[in-house]
């Protein structure tokens, strides 16, 4: 597969892509691991820079931050991306989406969208997740607790994936029992000790349940995931649970006659 690409194209991309750097949002070299994505994306700012310079007969053909699928056509003046006898749709639209990620005015939005309290708690939220599943997303988790910003592209694949978009939603969602209300136990329910569910435990109670905290963080990716911090009436030691283990506590009707 074959496709051409303008100097107005790939230089629209490179000036994004720098803006980029500039802002430290993504590094000026690859990581030793990082996405083939990544890589080539990096390649393809260094064909441009070379192209300008007037290094490119000089470099590329050495493979100096290169790769074998991008090139430059001098007698034409366009950019080359040939995979050759690979096509299949991931390869075919690669770059497309890679221009399409380092388009100008989307650069722009990014770099507001840091600043914003969505940003952060949707990348906290996902990251304090992250860290109880194991190594998952360990390079992306690392780079905002240093740094606090991410790629667009890093930030899609921490927070949109279908577990932490579940758990996101969760965080988020409108809670079904306000603190302060009493509550009930369903007949089947699961609490632990400690706000990140790792110490399992479990209670009773006969007179109900105190919400006291519907804002806790949120440990599965399961519906009715929202988290509490309760006490059962009559004890002093709270815990934590699901939404989906509660249920309104039932009106005691008392006979006036």
């Amino acid at each position: 597969m074959r496709k051409d690409y303008t100097p107005k194209q790939i230089g629209n991309f490179a000036r994004a892509r720098q803006r980029q750097i500039d802002a430290g949002i993504i590094p000026a070299d690859p990581p030793t691991q990082s996405t083939f994505e990544f890589k080539i994306t990096h390649c393809l700012f260094c064909l441009y820079r070379q192209v300008e310079d007037g290094s490119y007969n000089s470099n590329w053909k050495k493979r100096k931050n290169g790769h074998a699928w991008l090139s430059y056509d001098a007698d034409r003046g366009v950019y080359v991306y040939d995979t050759r006898k690979r096509s299949d749709e991931w390869s075919d639209s690669l770059i497309d989406n890679i221009l399409e990620r380092n388009e100008s005015d989307a650069v722009s939005q990014w770099i507001d969208f840091l600043g914003t309290d969505e940003y952060k708690e949707n990348m906290q939220t996902a990251c304090d997740y992250y860290a109880m599943q194991g190594g998952y997303f360990r390079g992306i988790r690392e780079k905002f607790a240093k740094a606090g910003v991410v790629s667009s592209y890093e930030y899609d694949r921490l927070t949109k994936n279908k577990y932490a978009s579940k758990v996101i939603a969760a965080k988020n969602a409108d809670p079904a029992f306000a603190v302060g209300s009493l509550v009930d136990f369903r007949s089947k329910h699961e609490e632990t000790a400690n706000s990140d569910g790792s110490a399992r435990l479990y209670k009773r109670s006969t007179n109900g349940v105190l919400i006291l905290s519907n804002t806790e963080k949120v440990v599965s990716a399961c519906v009715g995931a929202k988290r509490y911090k309760a006490v059962c009436v009559g004890d002093t030691k709270p815990f934590w649970i699901e939404e989906r283990y509660l249920k309104k506590k039932k009106k005691i009707k008392v006979n006036k006659k």
